[in-house]
């Protein structure tokens, strides 16, 4: 592009204005040719601008100065040509894990965009609710199902894959691809046959969680799911007694009550925090021991996928010290 500065005089009219930045001065009106594309919006006194929507070519900066009082925008074409970086292409041959949103779309990384629509192929947990994911993104990749129940026949796909060169993004329904979701096995496979494995990194509820939660980080133990049946949660609860740092668990809307219990009994001092419904629109952390907790749960019914964190104490925890959302528990 030249070097030459560029600069235009926008009249108002009513409605909408398509202008564009021509060389030397001039009237941009709706059959001007669109250098770069912006639309101008009159008020109810026709003096306004939607300068939001003014869109200017990547190759410079544009300077805008509105003169109030005057039905005129001037849109300056500064001579300040950047160059954007070139970014590597994927490589062949290798195994990435794309982490995805967990609840807000605006989690999903500029890096992990592009993996999705640059590599080959995409491994999924859900093929539907990837689809949706890459619907709305505008993506549109081959999908191949890779979830619990045939991980290992589809790992030996994946692979042969590989051996072919080929790029293959493996993401879960939500979050990092390997944290108590499919992905540790064709990881593992991926790594003993010598090929190339990237995590893009982004969403995880655990890391969420936690840095949040106002409880230790510096050491922390991350447990997942425990199992379902009461005699192997209670055998595994009680061992952990003895593991230092933070317990940090998932657990469903449906056994949340259950494990406030367990806790209760097994960690009646411990500070725990139940993280809940992270990065939507009623995300809530609730503070305080399993008895409080439970005394909350009384009260009202909670709901969506929670992460509970648990940092145990000698000292018995006061509300003044650690209290429970009185507001959000009425």
């Amino acid at each position: 592009m030249a070097a030459a500065a560029f600069t235009a005089d926008v009249g108002f009219a009513t409605g909408v204005t398509r202008i564009g930045v021509l060389p030397g001065r001039g009237r941009a009106g709706g059959t001007a040719p669109a250098r770069a594309g912006t639309a101008c919006r009159t008020g109810a006194a026709g003096t306004g601008c939607d300068l939001d929507n003014i869109l200017l070519n990547n190759s410079s900066i544009g300077c805008l100065s509105l003169f109030l009082g005057v039905a005129a925008v001037r849109v300056e074409r500064c001579a300040m040509p950047s160059a954007e970086p070139t970014l590597p292409p994927l490589t062949s041959a290798t195994l990435y894990l794309v982490a995805t949103p967990i609840g807000n779309l605006e989690d999903l990384t500029l890096r992990a965009l592009r993996t999705l629509r640059e590599c080959d192929v995409i491994a999924a947990e859900d093929t539907r609710r990837t689809g949706q994911l890459l619907n709305y993104f505008g993506i549109s990749k081959p999908l191949l199902s890779y979830f619990r129940f045939n991980e290992a026949k589809r790992s030996e796909e994946l692979l042969e894959r590989l051996g072919r060169g080929e790029k293959i993004a493996l993401v879960t329904d939500a979050g990092t691809p390997g944290i108590s979701d499919p992905g540790e096995r064709v990881v593992a496979a991926a790594v003993a046959a010598g090929f190339r494995v990237e995590s893009i990194p982004g969403p995880c509820a655990l890391i969420a969680a936690l840095t949040a939660s106002g409880l230790p980080a510096g050491e922390f133990h991350f447990i997942g799911f425990l199992p379902i049946k009461s005699g192997q949660r209670r055998k595994k609860l009680e061992a952990l007694r003895a593991v230092p740092g933070t317990l940090c668990f998932y657990e469903s809307p449906y056994r949340i009550e259950k494990l406030m219990c367990e806790l209760k009994d097994l960690y009646p001092a411990a500070r725990i925090v139940l993280a809940r419904e992270l990065t939507k629109k009623f995300e809530e952390y609730l503070r305080g021991t399993a008895a409080e907790l439970l005394a909350v749960m009384e009260k009202r019914t909670l709901k969506g996928e929670f992460v509970v964190l648990v940092s145990q104490s000698n000292e018995r925890v006061t509300n003044d010290e650690f209290p429970v959302d009185e507001e959000k528990a009425s």
